[in-house]
């Protein structure tokens, strides 16, 4: 008989996706036993392209970095209520001064609205950025099976120190849940899915709501090249801001036909692969990859993120 199918959830990127921490909820290969300690950290590199206005020549190479630190406690079951979990993470980032990518030639003054404009023509829309937010989590399953589980979250982000006039910023939902479910197709494979609900941040700035879906198809084997169980999840991964939208002064000015009369709205939508690797090198301790790729989209962030963390269970 093949073990439980657990859910014990993580914040992967936050994901960033950007994360963004919609990005994605994943199973975790270590912890989630009733009265288990676990502790995580990770970084996460988001890379590829920024694409804050419609004009191609607005975009600009993403680089910015998100480093997390975690520690959750598996509490137990109670009645309907099972594998509930707590946790608490706590992220801080660093984004570069967005600025036009001088390949696509330079700006003049009158389209630099900030007047932050370099000698040969390279505006700055936004300064740099160095902030932090705490992220706390309950998540807990309602059903847990040899073969099926089916399980919610809930979490929060408490902004510190973030400059959400930018177009470069971290997802920080004020209010976040979702459901969660996977099913165990072979004793190697198994398959996970999960919605996620974002509130956006209207409070400290205009960071608008979101929906995340996510699909894995997940392989494990227990001995290969190395002494180490290891897995791989893979699939398909989308996120988009709902009702809410909203505009850039700065490079609508800048890239925007008809501004001010006009403007660029900025409501983002991007669908990607996901591959997700791990190592347990022992029962209580692994190593977590992640890559996430955008396939098609537009006012994005960051078009690929790469996340590497470890994760122990005490």
């Amino acid at each position: 008989m093949h073990p439980p199918l657990r859910l014990s959830l993580l914040l992967l990127l936050g994901v960033s996706l950007s994360t963004r921490t919609s990005l994605a909820l994943i199973t975790a290969p270590v912890g989630g036993h009733p009265g288990e300690v676990d502790a995580n950290v990770r970084v996460t590199l988001e890379r590829g392209k920024v694409e804050p206005n419609s004009d191609p020549s607005s975009f600009q190479k993403a680089s910015w970095q998100l480093y997390t630190v975690g520690v959750g406690y598996t509490i137990g079951s109670f009645g309907r209520v099972q594998d509930l979990s707590l946790r608490l993470e706590a992220t801080h980032f660093r984004a570069p001064a967005e600025r036009n990518d001088l390949a696509f030639g330079p700006l003049t003054a009158a389209r630099c609205r900030t007047g932050k404009l370099s000698l040969a023509g390279q505006c700055e829309f936004h300064p740099r950025d160095d902030g932090s937010f705490f992220t706390p989590q309950l998540a807990f399953n309602v059903v847990h099976q040899v073969s099926f589980s089916l399980g919610f979250f809930l979490l929060g982000s408490i902004p510190v120190g973030i400059d959400y006039k930018r177009f470069v910023v971290p997802r920080t939902d004020l209010v976040a849940g979702g459901i969660q479910t996977g099913t165990r197709l072979a004793s190697f494979l198994t398959f996970e899915a999960r919605l996620y609900f974002g509130s956006g941040n209207r409070l400290g700035g205009k960071q608008n709501s979101t929906v995340a879906i996510s699909n894995l198809f997940g392989l494990q084997v227990e001995k290969w090249l190395l002494p180490w169980s290891a897995g791989v999840k893979f699939g398909t991964y989308f996120d988009g801001d709902l009702l809410d939208e909203r505009t850039d002064p700065a490079y609508d000015q800048a890239y925007t036909v008809g501004y001010p009369e006009k403007t660029d709205r900025i409501r983002m939508m991007r669908f990607g692969t996901i591959i997700a690797p791990y190592m347990k090198v022992t029962d209580r301790v692994a190593v977590e990859l992640s890559y996430v790729q955008k396939i098609f989209g537009y006012d994005t962030p960051a078009t690929q993120f790469y996340s590497a963390g470890v994760r122990a269970a005490f």
